[in-house]
C-alpha cells in the first residue's frame, strides 16, 4: 500500500444578504479535537441534535459564545473527532451552498474512491477552506490516476487539490 497525502482547498464565498441557513464563522480541527462555530436565528434545534448525538454516546458537546453557538467534538466510540463534528454538520442547512458541499463531502469522504480517504484536519480562514487528507492506494495504482478519480468528485463542489 501507497500513502498519499494532499490538501483540498475550497474559495469560500458569502452567503446572500437575508439568506435563511446557519452561517458558518469558523472550523478548525483533526482527529484529536474539532471545533466549528456556527450562528443561527434560533438554537433550540441545534442543540438538541447536539444533545441526541451525546446521548447516543458519540463525544460532542455544545456552548453558547456570545451570540455564536460552538459545536466541539473529540474522539470516542472508534471514530475520530472530524468524523463526529461531520457526522453532526451534514444534517445541518446552512445558508451558504459552500458549506453545504464541504460538510457533505467531508462526512461522505471515507466512502468515496473505495474507502481509502480519510480526514487528517481541516481549517476555514475568512474565505477558504483547507482541508489536509491522507489516502491509501494499492502498490500497483498509479498515484496519477487516483488523483484524476479525485478530480472528479472535487469538480462537483468546485474544490481544488494539492499534491503535497
Amino acid at each position: 500500500m501507497k500513502t498519499l497525502t494532499f490538501e483540498i482547498a475550497k474559495k469560500m464565498g458569502k452567503p446572500a444578504a437575508g439568506a435563511s441557513g446557519i452561517l458558518l464563522s469558523s472550523l478548525r480541527g483533526d482527529g484529536m479535537k474539532a471545533v466549528m462555530v456556527i450562528s443561527s436565528s434560533s438554537y433550540d434545534e441545534l442543540k438538541e441534535q447536539v444533545s441526541s448525538m451525546h446521548q447516543q454516546g458519540l463525544p460532542i458537546n455544545y456552548r453558547t459564545r456570545g451570540k455564536s453557538l460552538e459545536v466541539t467534538a473529540s474522539p470516542g466510540n472508534g471514530i475520530d473527532a472530524l468524523a463526529v463534528l461531520f457526522s453532526y454538520a451534514s444534517q445541518l442547512e446552512f445558508a451558504l451552498d459552500d458549506a453545504q458541499d464541504v460538510m457533505g463531502f467531508c462526512a461522505g469522504c471515507r466512502s468515496f474512491l473505495d474507502g481509502c480517504m480519510e480526514p487528517l484536519s481541516i481549517a476555514l480562514d475568512k474565505d477558504s477552506l483547507s482541508l489536509k487528507m491522507k489516502a491509501q492506494i494499492g502498490d500497483e495504482e498509479d498515484p496519477q490516476g487516483f488523483y484524476e478519480r479525485l478530480m472528479e468528485i472535487l469538480t462537483k463542489a468546485d474544490m481544488g487539490v494539492i499534491k503535497q
